[in-house]
Order: C-alpha cells, then sequence, then structure tokens
C-alpha cells in the first residue's frame, strides 16, 4: 500500500503564497497612500505583528509531505516540512519483522505525529516523530490499519 499527501501539500503551499502575496499588497497599500499618513507606523507595525501571528500559528502545525509504503519487505516513510528554510529531507525504512509498533503523539489537537519503534540488537530503537498534520482523515487511518495489520501477523 502506498499512500502520499501531494494534493494536500500543493493546496497548502497555495495558501501560503496567498497570504504572502495578501501581505505585500497590504503593505504596499499603506506605505504607498496617504490615508495612512498619520497612522502609517502603527498601522505598518500592526500588519507585520498580524502577519507574524499568522505565520506562528501556522507553523504550530508542522506541514509535512509524507509518503509512505509498506509494499514488498520495508515499511518505508519519506518526508520533509513544508519550509523553505532549512529543509531536511529524511527516510525511514524499516525491515518488517524488525517493526515493533508505533506511537501516537498529539498536540493541543493541531498537530498528530507517529513515532515508529524498531528492535535493533535486542534494543527498542524509537525514530524521530513524522508530522501528520497534513495527511487527510482517511490517509492516516490507511497508515494505521497498514501498520496494524503489520503487527498482528
Amino acid at each position: 500500500m502506498e499512500t502520499v499527501n501531494l494534493g494536500t501539500i500543493r493546496k497548502i503551499k497555495q495558501k501560503l503564497l496567498l497570504i504572502n502575496i495578501a501581505f505585500i499588497a497590504i503593505m504596499g497599500v499603506v506605505a504607498m497612500t496617504d490615508y495612512f499618513k498619520d497612522i502609517r507606523i502603527f498601522s505598518i507595525v500592526s500588519v507585520v505583528v498580524l502577519y507574524l501571528i499568522v505565520l506562528f500559528f501556522i507553523s504550530l502545525f508542522k506541514f509535512s509531505y509524507v509518503y509512505f509504503n509498506n509494499s514488498g519487505d520495508k515499511i518505508t516513510f519519506r518526508y520533509y516540512p513544508i519550509r523553505i528554510i532549512a529543509r531536511k529531507y529524511k527516510a525511514i525504512e524499516i525491515p518488517k519483522d524488525k517493526f515493533l509498533g508505533y506511537k501516537i503523539q498529539q498536540y493541543l489537537n493541531l498537530r498528530e505525529e507517529i513515532i515508529l519503534v524498531q528492535n535493533v540488537k535486542n534494543k527498542n530503537i524509537e525514530y524521530p516523530p513524522i508530522s501528520l498534520s497534513a495527511l487527510k482523515k482517511q490517509e492516516k487511518e490507511k497508515i494505521y490499519n497498514a501498520l496494524k495489520r503489520k503487527l498482528e501477523k
């Protein structure tokens, strides 16, 4: 089974682009018109603060591109966060016979993460959390069900 959230990621990127365009347009209007002449500094600071609040709220979700595949003899996750700076492409491949399970973490109902557990040299190793915030509910359920089926075998 294979799951990819590319369509959702495109929609999120489009919305982020619209937010940036709106910010630039509003800043241009505030800076160039005489309507805001008396309160120009206050208006600019207000718009910048509002923009930073929106970006902070969006960053809480930690949206990531996620690719999941469990066909063959390995469970594969490929993922990277949606951000411009310091984007790191990561991959996790776990042989199915070494896969021990997974944990789900939720933060303020904004972000859902999965932590995979593998047996390496008789020790349980937990991988770093993978954000599933950008996946639809059905996509998450497919992944959880595929992992549960593997654990039941």
